[in-house]
């Protein structure tokens, strides 16, 4: 990641950047995503007390395809816009 990016792999870590935030948050994360382990998805949830919305099946890239997810996200924000 630092070869391609030119940043330290903390530098990206999303737990610990995110964890200033001061809004809501929404992780969306497939069990059988390959790209990236759930385990990272309960971490981030953890570490940053963020919803966790948990999918089977789609993978790494069809979850955000999936009408079910785009349903829940669409959701999560407007509730926070209301």
């Amino acid at each position: 990641m630092e070869s391609r990016t030119g940043l330290a792999p903390e530098a990206l870590d999303i737990d610990h950047l995110a964890v200033d935030l001061d809004q809501p948050l929404l992780v969306v994360h497939d069990h059988d995503d390959a790209v990236i382990p759930f385990a990272d998805a309960l971490r981030i949830t953890r570490a940053t007390r963020a919803e966790l919305h948990e999918t089977r099946g789609l993978g790494h890239r069809e979850v955000l395809r999936d009408a079910q997810v785009l349903d829940r996200i669409v959701g999560f924000l407007e509730a926070r816009a209301a």
